[in-house]
């Protein structure tokens, strides 16, 4: 074998350790025991947040590490977060890129796939309804994985955005403390996710403002 054919395989063989490879997804057989909930790690609350010129707020990135039945990470698996059951939040049609959104009717959700270390973050565009004293109690947000009909956890949808409108204010600010000030719990408004709406709550609302990076409400929200 003469040395520029050496060369030739050995440049290639390079290349293809070099070159990101696709991972092949999980999604095999029953996915409630493929991906059973005890070894997940699931925050138990996303906040909405809103947006500057088209880029979501950090702040409301939610990370999830998703594995499979032997405890190991799992690589490219759809994950969704279904907001269907939720009356106080909607959803923003319009998501970062690799946010696949289903707005249809009332059907409200947002699926990402995990990267190759079984990790995916949603940064969700959304807002709250709140029209005073009144609202939902109960975590809401059912989180699927590799498109199971029974979900591995609910958790809380809370909403910095409690208006949709000109982003986070100051006047949501005055809507979180009104749900402190209203005496009972309103998931809308636990951002700490501690079953508890409080003065901490008020300024971590406060924090969002202060930081400036959800400028913008979505111009247009999930029915």
């Amino acid at each position: 074998m003469t040395r520029p054919v050496q060369f030739a395989i050995a440049l290639g063989l390079m290349i293809g350790f070099l070159l990101p490879r696709e991972t092949t997804a999980q999604c095999l057989g029953n996915p409630s025991s493929n991906y059973p909930p005890v070894w997940q790690t699931i925050p138990s609350v996303i906040r909405l947040v809103g947006q500057s010129f088209g880029t979501p707020d950090p702040y409301g990135a939610c990370t999830m590490t998703i594995r499979d039945a032997t405890n190991n990470p799992a690589p490219n698996v759809p994950v969704t977060i279904d907001f269907f059951n939720c009356p106080d939040v909607r959803i923003c049609n319009a998501q970062e890129p690799g946010t696949t959104v289903v707005c249809t009717g009332f059907n409200r959700s947002v699926t990402r796939n995990t990267d190759a270390t079984g990790h995916v973050t949603f940064t969700i565009v959304g807002r709250g309804i709140n029209p005073g004293c009144s609202g939902s109690a109960v975590p809401c947000a059912r989180v699927f994985i590799c498109g199971s009909t029974t979900p591995v956890k609910t958790i809380i949808a809370a909403a910095y955005d409690q208006d949709g409108i000109d982003g986070v204010t100051l006047i949501d600010v005055s809507r979180v403390y009104g749900d402190v000030n209203c005496g009972h719990y309103y998931a809308r408004s636990d951002f700490d996710g501690n079953g508890v709406v409080n003065l901490v709550d008020v300024s971590n609302v406060y924090g969002v403002v202060n930081g400036n990076q959800s400028p913008q409400s979505c111009g247009s929200f999930c029915p």
